[in-house]
């Protein structure tokens, strides 16, 4: 998720605000899933943010300079309230998805 799209989550519109918790909660919280609305990682924390994206198979793409993000369009996190939307929202309910098997899928970062 984006800081905007978690801030929205929680009924606010203090994008700031939520960096804000994130810093005081502390490197506990799972931060490399709050991203900025380009997909970029939290500023400073690329490469840390980087190992956990490989870690757990988070799709991202790379941009002609090298630089990398999360595809927010494959990877951005859907609330499903009713269990009949899971198919439209494009989840896996069996938690099955072999894309998720190989985390430099599509990685432009992956060495081999």
């Amino acid at each position: 998720m984006t800081y905007g799209s978690v801030a929205a989550a929680v009924g606010s519109r203090s994008a700031r605000g939520v960096g804000q918790v994130m810093a005081y909660a502390g490197s506990g919280s799972p931060w490399w899933r709050v991203v900025r609305a380009s997909g970029h990682p939290p500023l400073g924390h690329e490469q840390r943010a980087l190992e956990q994206y490989r870690v757990e198979g988070t799709p991202l793409v790379g941009g002609r300079t090298g630089t990398w993000r999360v595809d927010l369009r494959r990877a951005a996190w859907e609330e499903v309230t009713d269990p009949a939307d899971e198919d439209r929202a494009g989840g896996d309910p069996t938690g099955d998805d072999p894309a998720h098997d190989d985390p430099t899928r599509d990685d432009p970062t992956a060495e081999g």
